[in-house]
C-alpha cells in the first residue's frame, strides 16, 4: 500500500490503512464501493458490525452494529416501499421520487 492512503474511521472502526483483511465485503455497487462485515475490531466495535468502504473517499462509516441489524433495516425499508428492484441495473436501490 502506498504511503498516505489511510482511512478516516467514522465510528468504532480501525483506521491507519486504506483496506484491512478483516473487512469482508458482502455487498457492492459495481463502482468500487463496498459494505463489509468488520472482523478487525477496535475497542467499542462489535463483532460483525457493518461498515462502508468507498473507493474514492477515505471515510469508513459504521452502517449498523451487526449484519442482523443491517438485514432488518433492509427488510423494513423494502416493506415501506423505499427500496425497489432495478431490472436494468440488476440490484436493489432506493426508490426515486418521480
Amino acid at each position: 500500500m502506498p504511503e498516505g492512503y489511510d482511512c478516516e474511521p467514522n465510528g468504532p472502526i480501525k483506521g491507519g490503512e486504506w483496506w484491512r483483511l478483516g473487512w469482508i465485503p458482502f455487498c457492492r455497487d459495481g463502482g468500487g464501493n463496498h459494505l463489509c462485515v468488520d472482523l478487525d475490531l477496535v475497542d467499542g466495535g462489535e463483532a460483525g458490525q457493518v461498515t462502508g468502504a468507498w473507493h474514492d473517499m477515505a471515510g469508513r462509516d459504521l452502517i449498523s452494529t451487526s449484519l442482523t441489524d443491517f438485514i432488518e433495516i433492509i427488510a423494513t425499508d423494502a416493506a415501506a416501499g423505499s427500496l425497489v428492484w432495478d431490472e436494468e441495473m440488476g440490484g436493489v436501490y432506493e426508490a426515486q421520487e418521480t
